[in-house]
């Protein structure tokens, strides 16, 4: 996990390296609500809510995004969502594949976010904004960099008895 803006940034050419894999995304249940990125506005809309406290995992959320903009093919860049939790911690999620393929609409994709812990330590409003970029060979220069401005979403109140999201099976 990438946890401060210095190791970002020291890994941003392995993050867009990794990150070019079109896959094909599976929407279960197949009428999963989908919310769209402006790229003219560079706005994102938003699901009131993300998850629920210490889920892991357990939602991914989809997001629809023009695939070519002003002369640039999105399909080819790195994507990380940046968010700060409820426990205002700075936060990366890298988006590990773009599916170009679900919507048969070349002009078109779809971007997971899938919604780990990391994110639900915390109840509250989760601030995020998706960043698309490509940097040289090198790894220390940007030569394509798009964000959008911030959103808000909201993880909400769960009920957690134990006090820890861990289950050690080896008491059992």
């Amino acid at each position: 996990m990438i946890t401060s803006a210095e190791e970002y940034f020291a890994n941003m050419f392995k993050i867009a390296e990794t990150n070019n894999i079109p896959t094909l995304a599976t929407l279960l249940p197949h009428d999963e609500p989908i919310y769209d990125i402006d790229l003219n506005s560079r706005t994102v809309e938003a699901p009131e809510f993300l998850s629920v406290l210490d889920d892991h995992a357990s939602e991914t959320i989809y997001f629809r995004v023009d695939r070519f903009f002003n002369n640039m093919d999105m399909s080819t860049t790195a994507c990380v969502i940046q968010y700060i939790n409820a426990a205002k911690e700075g936060r990366l999620y890298v988006v590990p594949y773009y599916d170009i393929e679900t919507f048969h609409d070349v002009d078109k994709m779809l971007i997971p976010w899938c919604i780990e812990g990391e994110a639900t330590k915390a109840a509250g409003d989760v601030i995020y904004s998706i960043r698309f970029f490509n940097v040289d060979e090198s790894g220390k220069y940007l030569i394509y960099n798009l964000n959008t401005i911030p959103t808000t979403s909201k993880v909400l109140n769960g009920l957690n008895i134990l006090g820890y999201n861990r289950i050690d099976l080896t008491e059992a």
